[in-house]
């Protein structure tokens, strides 16, 4: 007995001094590429702070209502995505271990091949909405907007039914930025810049996080999918009507065509959590058809700026053309100093090419303005709308 006491003792004592730590994961994206004859990329974005701990690979699946395939997914790219203007030269070195306050981007990829087992159920079994799915933990534990931060979790969806075998899809890519910080009580436009490169069109949707299938983070107090941080309202705090053309804007506007982003954050310090998922139309025999969607998630953090205003573009920020016509517009940068300021800020302007084909021009018209214009020309082909 003396023997056994001192044993379970031990264990006990070891026990306590086991320490554990899970991903601090702060955003990412899951889609997918064609590859030709019924193959298909998957591709996934997540993006870890630096402070927690490493990341795992994820678990990736493909699945429909009657069946479940986990993937094999491989770890492809591993990069810094800090912001370096604060002062810390490598605050994600060694890559994938607990150290500084940095942000990491790793990218999984996947090969699904519905042409052959076991991936060629899915047609036999005449399953339509087939969904991929990635899942990992955890969220990052510092977000302020939501009262549960548990596993890491986004899906994708390609409509087998409405393409058939003889169409294929590449979900429209974004730039990958999933972490973005805000300036405290300034206003804030964002877009992803979508490019489709098969001319579908897009609807995008503000989504609530989930952590599995049918399972939904909590928001905190009266913030939802569509209210997901605290912007300028009266009164304070409310889920006003977006006034974007208020200066400062008020409340959140949200554009399901374009995905512009426009909000003037007020509360400091908060971490917010944001999810777009964009869905794919085709017109395919005559009928406009679902044929797929992507989600996205971003971490966005509000910070104090009191030393610096954001840049702004000024200008109509919509324009009309017919199929055949040539449309030129310029577009103009402005930056302003703030009182604590004792200079002024250069503007750097870039266009993401979000418009697919070569019948686009982009040219900064002075490169050595403070505040840089650019001029932007499109000879539309007939077919183009």
């Amino acid at each position: 007995m003396k023997v056994k006491l001192t044993f379970l003792i031990s264990i006990v004592w070891c026990f306590f001094y086991i320490k554990v730590y899970s991903a601090d994961i702060i955003g990412g994206s899951l889609r997918y590429e064609s590859l030709g004859n019924q193959k298909y990329k998957i591709i996934g974005i997540v993006n870890r702070d630096c402070s927690g701990g490493s990341l795992a690979t994820p678990y990736f699946s493909v699945f429909s209502d009657s069946l479940h395939i986990y993937i094999n997914a491989t770890r492809v790219s591993i990069k810094d995505i800090t912001n370096y203007c604060k002062g810390k030269s490598t605050p994600c070195s060694p890559q994938n271990t607990q150290n500084g306050d940095g942000q990491e981007q790793h990218v999984f990829e996947s090969i699904v091949d519905f042409s052959i087992a076991p991936y060629a159920q899915f047609y036999s079994k005449n399953n339509c909405e087939v969904k991929f799915s990635m899942e990992v933990c955890c969220r990052s534990n510092k977000i302020t907007t939501m009262s549960t931060a548990g596993t890491f979790y986004l899906d994708a969806m390609l409509n087998l039914c409405n393409l058939g075998k003889n169409e294929e899809n590449s979900t429209s890519t974004v730039v990958p930025d999933t972490y973005i910080e805000m300036c405290l009580n300034s206003p804030f436009t964002y877009n992803f810049g979508y490019y489709e490169k098969d001319l579908d069109s897009l609807l995008h949707t503000l989504e609530t996080p989930i952590r599995g299938i049918g399972f939904e983070e909590k928001y905190n107090g009266s913030l939802s999918a569509n209210f997901p941080m605290t912007p300028l309202c009266f009164p304070p705090g409310s889920n006003c009507k977006p006034l974007t053309n208020a200066k400062p804007p008020r409340g959140i506007y949200f554009s399901s065509n374009t995905g512009d982003f426009i909000v003037t954050p007020t509360s400091g310090g908060e971490k917010a959590l944001m999810k777009i998922k964009t869905s794919e139309y085709r017109l395919i025999g005559g009928l406009i058809k679902n044929i797929g969607y992507s989600t996205v998630e971003v971490f966005v953090k509000i910070i104090n700026c009191l030393d610096d205003n954001p840049p702004t573009i000024t200008g109509n920020s919509s324009y009309n053309v017919c199929e055949g016509d040539k449309l030129c517009f310029t577009i103009q940068s402005r930056d302003t100093r703030t009182i604590i300021a004792t200079v002024d800020d250069t503007t750097y302007m870039t266009w993401n090419k979000g418009i697919p084909g070569t019948n686009c021009t982009w040219k900064i018209n002075d490169s050595s303005a403070r505040e840089k214009s650019a001029q932007f020309c499109w000879q539309t082909q007939i077919g183009d709308s």
